[in-house]
């Protein structure tokens, strides 16, 4: 069976139910050994989908969530087991990491059977464990490690996007600086990705605390709990992010109507005080008889003096009325 999957077997192991675990030959498995079994796959390669579907023994519901190419968190308990989608942040190299990426899983009393499209820290973090000799003693002690490592590793990425929106803050309203609108935008976009899988997260960690099973633990669900919490923490965080970002978006709407406000009267203000004295060179300036001055041999710096006067004035009373 290892052969036929190649590397659509990313890794298997049994688990002995004290700590201990062996790497996994799923042909020579003895129904009757203790513990149980970790299968992990690269549900991109057809080899996986293929042994998912004919020979894992998981519903067509399950097996359809193990293969999905998008899914979303959730907890949906069968009679034979149980469906878990999870998220944790994508440190691939070149991602996002708010391009949240997914691992699924299929539990029963006797076997565990995980999928992902890209690779997750958090479960290389789970097989660094059992190779070192802690390896999970139930299943629902290898799901509530993962949930409780993605929750770990989610939290730097909110508090650094908690950093930026300070640092915005700082320079708006204790500096007044001037932010540029795609310095909110951002930020506000990576928020809102992460909290359209982290909401449903929490919810689905919070199903798991509360369900009793065989295969979870007493301290199981004190960690199921934690990571919920830990979600609720994080979704709340993300949500005043949203406020705060939104506050950000209005100031910054504010600020740029302020400067256009200003660029206009300055405008206004030019046309007021050039408008009359271009009117009045405008009509010395035709080419008709009786043009006053037009002989005078000081007319020019005359008629300059007097548009000069008209600007004065002008300023002058623009000053008086406040309006510069």
């Amino acid at each position: 069976m290892n052969d036929s999957l190649g590397d659509a077997l990313i890794c298997a192991w049994r688990m002995d139910g004290a700590g201990g675990a062996v790497k996994l030959a799923l042909d020579d498995h003895p129904a009757n050994a203790p513990g149980f079994d970790w299968i992990h796959l690269d549900a991109n390669d057809p080899r996986a989908c293929d042994w998912l579907a004919k020979k894992s023994g998981a519903p067509d519901f399950a097996v359809t969530a193990l293969t999905a190419e998008e899914t979303r968190p959730r907890f949906e308990p069968a009679e034979q087991g149980a469906l878990v989608n999870l998220r944790g942040v994508n440190h691939n190299p070149g991602a996002e990491p708010e391009d949240m990426v997914s691992v699924r899983m299929w539990v029963t009393p006797t076997r565990v059977i995980t999928s992902r499209r890209f690779k997750l820290m958090a479960v290389r973090d789970l097989r660094d464990d059992i190779e070192k000799g802690d390896a999970p003693v139930t299943p629902g002690d290898l799901i509530a490690r993962l949930a409780l490592r993605l929750s770990l590793r989610i939290e730097p990425v909110i508090a650094e996007m908690v950093d930026i929106f300070d640092e915005l803050e700082d320079d708006v309203f204790d500096d007044g600086k001037s932010i540029e609108r795609i310095a909110v935008t951002e930020p506000r976009s990576e928020a809102a990705q992460i909290r359209r899988y982290i909401a449903p997260q929490r919810e689905a960690l919070r199903a798991l605390a509360a369900t009793e099973a065989g295969w979870i633990r007493e301290e199981d669900h004190r960690i199921f709990h934690e990571a919920a919490e830990a979600m609720a923490r994080l979704t709340e965080d993300l949500d005043s992010l949203r406020e705060r970002a939104m506050v950000l978006h209005d100031l910054l709407v504010s600020q740029q109507a302020d400067r256009m406000n200003r660029h206009t009267m300055v405008l206004s203000l030019a046309a007021g005080i050039f408008l009359p004295v271009t009117l009045i060179a405008g009509m010395l300036g035709m080419n008709v008889a009786g043009v006053p001055l037009s002989d005078h041999p000081n007319g020019f710096w005359i008629v300059s003096g007097l548009l000069t006067l008209i600007c004065v004035i002008e300023l002058a009373f623009f000053k008086w009325a406040k309006w510069i």
